[in-house]
């Protein structure tokens, strides 16, 4: 910044925090401005080595389930190697939520294009098949499409895996499913007043205070995803 600037003009929240010039200041005193304190640990960028590929999308397109002319997500790909976190960035209706549900298998309209894990094609139609794969998905609305409100919250923790705790004549292993529950509300710090009562109940029903944040992160734990 200035190496090629004379002026440093800083504004933050809307509101003008100062104007100096830019030979005079340090790269902290840029630093104190921006983000309104002074920063004491400033962690450096570190190499990683990456693993091997896991995932690649090719020429994925999605079009609008009603409006099938319009495409909401137009011929993206993409790679994802083993260590590495991939983020897809976008205003509002730039696609990002429509591609990630096309590689879980739940948008509703037509698309198109190739997914490989582990350098092999597959084939993901539907949510089953992407849990089969190993993809997990949490959705940006939680109250939406996250939780179950009117079921117990120990209930939706195990929701996305309940075939884990089946037993012999389809009933379920109440001892492995309670034994899931307290496992993933300790590692997730999930706050509860008890893993029995519903999130959000309906009439006449005690409800189960706490935070319900972290509860869609723990349903696609189980099974363990890739």
């Amino acid at each position: 910044m200035k190496a090629i600037s004379d002026t440093v003009c800083v504004i933050r929240d809307g509101q003008h925090i100062g104007t100096r010039e830019a030979q005079g200041m340090s790269e902290d005193d840029i630093i104190t401005m921006m983000v309104g304190r002074e920063l004491t640990a400033l962690y450096p960028g570190e190499q990683h080595t990456l693993g091997e590929e896991i995932l690649r999308v090719e020429h994925l397109t999605a079009w609008h389930p009603v409006n099938r002319h319009i495409k909401r997500v137009n011929d993206v790909s993409f790679s994802l190697h083993r260590g590495e976190i991939l983020g897809v960035a976008g205003l509002v209706g730039a696609g990002r939520t429509e591609a990630v549900q096309c590689l879980f298998g739940v948008w509703p309209g037509r698309w198109e294009g190739s997914i490989f894990i582990d350098g092999k094609p597959v084939e993901i139609k539907n949510c089953q098949q992407a849990i089969a794969q190993g993809i997990a998905m949490v959705p940006e609305d939680r109250k939406k499409d996250g939780i179950v409100p009117v079921m117990a919250v120990g209930k939706n923790i195990t929701l996305a895996a309940l075939d884990q705790f089946s037993g012999k004549l389809s009933s379920l292993d109440d001892a492995a499913e309670q034994h899931c529950i307290l496992q993933s509300l300790q590692r997730l710090k999930v706050k509860t007043s008890s893993p029995d009562l519903a999130i959000w109940p309906s009439e006449r029903r005690q409800s189960a205070k706490g935070d319900s944040r972290p509860l869609p992160v723990t349903q696609p734990a189980h099974p363990d995803p890739r």
